[in-house]
């Protein structure tokens, strides 16, 4: 990172305003290194001079530099500093500001619950004073949030509103709205070509339109980064609408300009989208040479949202040269880095949740004190209550981190906690132990055929049924996707078995009809009992080839 005595001899500031000046034109030019460098030093200057608006606004402009450089943990950071410090002024149009803006990094960082929260607020805020500009960015962001779900029609109507407003207002607003419509459109359609359906041209011309709007701004502004991303975007939609040679040209240029300028994640988004056309164009054998080459290259800087869906399109071009083995393997990674997604999802949520109970304690404690002061017994009286409410509300995130959402059943960071010791146990205790992994059977046939809001309500219904039909001290994990994973105390392989029967009929005899007509599931088990010389990864390991067994044997059945 660079400090304040790695600032240019000419960008040296002597004051807040200076700094901060220097540091958005840094940040307007695409130079977000001296950006973050000179928004730093202003942050300094500000708390120096007391003065909190400045330092507000410091810290806005570096959540803004951080997302573009790819780190939304260090910009929900400063975005939550600079929205108390907002709150502390008092200056509504401010800490409307600082909420639309959290609401960009709480989306990347999966708090969806807390980013309709703040777009609502500063929506109130924004209605209340008239402010077309803090208007036009609440739409903007309440349309993104609507992207992140799936929402695309809604997501589209509430940008062309803020569109309208964005036209009042100046070439960053157009910009950020333009190449928001061109990635919604982008992401519509990928979704919807998953199940064989299609945006009609117009759409897609349409975000062409808007791709080539927000490339003449991004050019008027000789911002490199911008122009670099919504080249990405274009080559996307160019590849869509089958004009492959503009695609790989904008892409080339993507690619480019990400090298010269260092831009990872930018570099990552141009070789995706290529191995996205190559499967348009059905050339499978060289999409999976540039797929694989975006997926070391997204592991390399932990991009694991690209991984994930790098991972799928690598399966989809497999089975197109139909390479079964390869294309199951890619579907596995698609999981696991599904499951890592999730699982980072609820350590920091659980994380939030802790801190802020820890700074809301320390605050009542210093009330408290206050109150003894003043001898406000009542009030103290008050704040006890708060404080046991909150321990309640902390033990409430800590158990919610450990359960999976969609079924109630306990996820993989329950796994990681529980695993060993009831492996330590059985040893102690010289019991068997036994695990089993449980794979629904065709799952993703049931997600294009029947949708997949069927899909997950088919995994709540198991979820149940393995509820209700292990033993007291059995324990239903969801491991991921559509894979389950049971631990059985005092379980040798007999027992296991009749368990894993009793489940396997109940789930084959199920009436699935209830949820879509002339839907039918089944599942397979991978049954493995713990040995001397096991440890966790081997046990699993074990299981997880049994459940390969039974797969291959034709499914519906159970292997050892």
């Amino acid at each position: 990172m660079k400090t304040a005595c790695q600032i240019k001899p000419d960008l040296r500031p002597s004051t807040a305003q200076e700094a901060y000046d220097f540091a958005e034109a840094a940040r307007l030019a695409g130079r977000y290194d001296d950006a973050r460098a000179l928004g730093e030093v202003t942050v300094s200057m500000a708390l120096e001079a007391a003065d909190q608006m400045q330092r507000s606004k410091a810290l806005i402009l570096l959540s803004k530099v951080h997302m573009v450089q790819g780190d939304p943990k260090a910009a929900f950071t400063v975005i939550g500093e600079a929205t108390a410090a907002a709150r502390q002024i008092g200056d509504d149009h401010l800490i409307a500001t600082t909420l639309y803006l959290g609401v960009a990094v709480k989306r990347l960082l999966g708090l969806l619950e807390d980013a309709f929260t703040d777009i609502e607020q500063a929506l109130e805020i924004a209605t209340r004073l008239d402010d077309g500009e803090l208007l036009y960015w609440c739409h903007n962001r309440a349309a993104t949030l609507q992207n992140e779900l799936g929402h695309h029609q809604a997501s589209d109507e509430m940008m062309r509103k803020a569109l309208a407003y964005a036209e009042q207002l100046g070439d960053e607003e157009k910009f950020c709205i333009l190449n928001n419509l061109t990635d919604n459109l982008c992401v519509w359609e990928d979704n919807l070509a998953e199940t064989g359906q299609h945006l009609p041209k117009e759409d897609l011309e349409r975000a062409l339109t808007y791709g080539e709007r927000a490339l003449f701004f991004a050019r008027k502004a000789s911002n490199p980064y911008r122009e670099a991303l919504i080249l990405c975007n274009l080559g996307f939609v160019f590849g869509l609408l089958e004009r492959f040679d503009e695609a790989f040209q904008a892409l080339a240029s993507t690619e480019q300009i990400a090298a010269a300028r260092e831009y990872r994640s930018l570099g990552l988004s141009a070789i995706h989208y290529r191995g996205k056309i190559l499967l348009i164009q059905k050339q499978p054998e060289q999409a999976i040479s540039v797929l694989e080459a975006a997926l070391v290259l997204s592991t390399d800087i932990a991009e694991d949202t690209s991984s994930r869906d790098i991972c799928r399109c690598l399966a989809t071009a497999c089975e197109q040269i139909g390479d079964t083995g390869a294309a199951l393997r890619h579907y596995r990674d698609y999981h696991q880095f599904d499951r890592k997604i999730s699982s980072a999802q609820a350590a920091l949520k659980a994380s939030i949740m802790v801190d802020r109970v820890a700074l809301m304690n320390a605050r009542l404690e210093a009330e408290k004190a206050a109150a003894r002061h003043r001898e406000l017994s009542d009030h103290s009286e008050k704040l006890e209550r708060s404080i046991k409410s909150l321990a309640a509300l902390a033990r409430s995130a800590d158990e919610m981190a450990l359960k999976d959402a969609l079924t109630g059943l306990f996820n993989r960071h329950f796994l990681d906690r529980e695993f060993k010791k009831r492996l330590a146990a059985s040893r102690a205790d010289s019991k068997a132990f036994s695990i089993v992994l449980v794979d629904v059977d065709h799952f993703k046939t049931v997600n294009d055929r029947f949708g997949h809001s069927t899909g997950d309500r088919v995994l709540k219904e198991i979820a149940e049924i393995l509820r209700g039909d292990l033993r007291g001290d059995d324990v239903a994990i969801r491991y991921g996707g559509e894979e389950f994973m049971i631990l059985l105390d005092d379980a040798g392989l007999g027992r296991a078995h009749g368990i894993c029967e009793r489940l396997r009929q109940h789930i084959a005899n199920h009436v699935w009809d209830n949820l879509a007509p002339g839907l039918q599931v089944t599942a397979s088990f991978g049954l493995a009992e713990v040995t001397p010389s096991d440890d966790s990864d081997s046990l699993i390991r074990r299981a997880d080839a049994s459940l390969y067994r039974a797969k291959n044997a034709g499914r519906n059945r159970i292997a050892v």
